[in-house]
């Protein structure tokens, strides 16, 4: 083999170690992008751009195929938790940034971080998700503890009027069982009524 062969292969095996290494230490570098953004807890995704109703769409493609990995049974998301993931990130990055970023109080935050950079999610989220932060809005929160506190003593009060009612009711129907007794025993206790006859009525001897 000559030289030149010698160096073309060289070249073409430092070009493949070069590529590999690239796409091994690639991966942490975006993970920690992406989990590493400093979001604070007073802000949150705007329901402008993720809706309710956009969540009830996009959430089961984040949850229900990644949860061995969100449960820290399987150590990385499966190839269908990561199409879901790609999938919302096309489809939806408000919501991607809102699961990631704001997950709900049962979710594993740290896990959730981790799963875009580890399904090769190239988007910056730190870069995309800030342009989604509003403030959080805490009056809500406290309006709904107060209509959740009136609609309990509500219910309390719809209750005690039941149990009134109920009671109200049994006494009358008690007291309708008891008149209806009576009157059956009156009814007993009157002397039979006989009835005679215009024949019977007249004695011998009398004059018709």
């Amino acid at each position: 083999m000559t030289m030149a062969k010698w160096i073309s292969v060289l070249a073409t095996l430092l070009v493949i170690v070069l590529v590999q290494f690239s796409e091994v230490s690639a991966q942490p570098v975006l993970q920690d992008l992406n989990s590493d953004c400093p979001f604070p807890n007073t802000s949150m995704i705007s329901t402008t751009a993720c809706s309710h109703n956009d969540s009830r769409i996009f959430l089961p493609r984040l949850t229900l195929a990644c949860l061995s990995y969100l449960d820290e049974e399987d150590d990385a998301p499966s190839a269908q938790c990561c199409a879901g993931v790609r999938n919302v990130s096309a489809l939806s990055p408000p919501c991607l940034c809102k699961h990631v970023f704001y997950p709900g109080p049962m979710a594993n935050h740290t896990r959730g971080k981790l799963m875009p950079g580890l399904c090769n999610v190239t988007s910056d989220l730190c870069r995309i998700c800030s342009a989604f932060l509003v403030d959080r809005v805490w009056a809500p929160r406290h309006s709904s503890v107060e209509s959740v506190e009136k609609i309990s003593s509500y219910k309390k009060k719809v209750l005690g009027l039941a149990v009134i009612l109920g009671f109200a009711m049994a006494c009358v129907v008690v007291g309708i069982a008891l008149l209806i007794r009576r009157k059956l025993k009156q009814r007993k206790t009157l002397p039979p009524v006989t009835v005679k006859s215009d024949f019977q009525s007249k004695q011998p001897g009398c004059d018709y």
